[in-house]
């Protein structure tokens, strides 16, 4: 039978204060995403086949999706107890959550409070056929904020790391996007070597030359943790930064060949301070949200092609082409592992 069996409504989990149940439920207070673009902009001709472009572009999102843990563990004391405990414990954390016998790290609301915030300068510089050549040079620098990353992107929307109930801690750079892009199409017409013997006519003249050149930065990155010793019941956090060390110290120097294997300085990522009364107990990370970037990527296509006339059919004609993909074989790497409790942490494991 391929099929589960069928679930009998309503349905009752088994529970008490001592279970984990880990439902994800959707906020009762649910709206639809709402994202708003806007834009301006100015354009002029330099010369009389050149047009420059000027834009601003923005976009403004409201009621995005995110999903977060509202079970999130309280810190008790003895003059605020939570369901009678006043100390704070790795192996009481269930006992200091809001809601008994639900998980403090996956008990999930599919919410609609996300924001995001994009803006961006587009520049183009636009040259039409003549003297054989026509171009398009395309520039963008944008930023783009939100409250989780991959608010716009996610599955369930956005997740954040790190504290649940302090949304300022999950504000930031979102990976969604590159900050800057450039990319310069064109086509060059080789000269057609009218003076030249028919044959060499043929065989060397009338060639166009193509190609695409895109050049990018890499996107901005969260450094995280699993950890089990969170006091808050939160399994995965933000690094801690280590003392003496300053988010442009995070990243090794040198090329990405050369830090296949050591994208990150590992000497930078400390451990969270200890807060429990069992001396194990941690707090959060103190690392912030898209603090490094991933590899940048530099791309070359060319293409060159001839049209020939087919004498038997006058309106006819054949095209030879030959086309260069990533014709200087640049590698373009894929981000490396951001998460710091794993043994490969910082390194870079595949290609785009």
């Amino acid at each position: 039978n391929p099929f589960p069996p069928a679930v009998t409504l309503p349905y009752f989990p088994p529970y008490s204060p001592t279970t984990l149940l880990a439902p994800t439920i959707i906020g009762p207070y649910y709206r639809p995403p709402t994202v708003q673009q806007y834009s301006l902009g100015l354009q002029t001709q330099l010369m009389r086949n050149m047009v420059l472009s000027v834009n601003y572009a923005g976009s403004r999102g409201v009621h995005l999706n995110e999903e977060k843990t509202i079970n999130e563990a309280q810190l008790a004391s003895p003059s605020n107890p939570i369901h009678g405990v006043t100390t704070n414990t790795v192996a009481n954390i269930q006992q200091r959550v809001p809601y008994l016998g639900f998980s403090s790290s996956n008990f999930n609301d599919i919410f609609s409070n996300g924001e995001s915030w994009y803006n961006a300068l587009q520049a183009s510089l636009e040259k039409r056929l003549s003297h054989g050549l026509q171009f398009l040079a395309s520039y963008t620098f944008a930023r783009s904020l939100s409250t989780a990353s991959n608010t716009v992107a996610g599955a369930n929307g956005g997740t954040p790391t790190g504290d649940q109930n302090r949304p300022s801690q999950t504000y930031g750079p979102d990976a969604f996007i590159r900050d800057q892009r450039f990319v310069l199409s064109g086509i060059y017409a080789l000269p057609s070597l009218q003076n030249q013997a028919a044959l060499i006519k043929t065989a060397f003249g009338g060639w166009n030359l193509g190609s695409v050149v895109t050049i990018q930065t890499g996107q901005r990155l969260t450094l995280t943790t699993t950890t089990t010793t969170n006091l808050f019941g939160i399994n995965t956090d933000r690094i801690e930064i280590a003392a003496g060390c300053t988010y442009p110290q995070l990243e090794n120097s040198g090329s990405i060949e050369s830090r296949l294997n050591n994208y990150f300085n590992k000497s930078c990522v400390g451990t969270a301070p200890i807060i429990g009364n069992d001396g194990k107990g941690t707090t959060f990370g103190n690392a912030g949200i898209g603090i490094v970037r991933g590899p940048d990527e530099t791309d070359l296509d060319l293409s060159l092609m001839k049209r020939f006339q087919v004498p038997v059919w006058e309106a006819s004609r054949l095209e030879l082409r030959a086309d260069f993909f990533n014709a200087l074989n640049h590698p373009s790497f894929a981000n490396p592992n951001l998460n710091a409790s794993q043994a490969t942490f910082g390194d870079i494991l595949s290609e785009t």
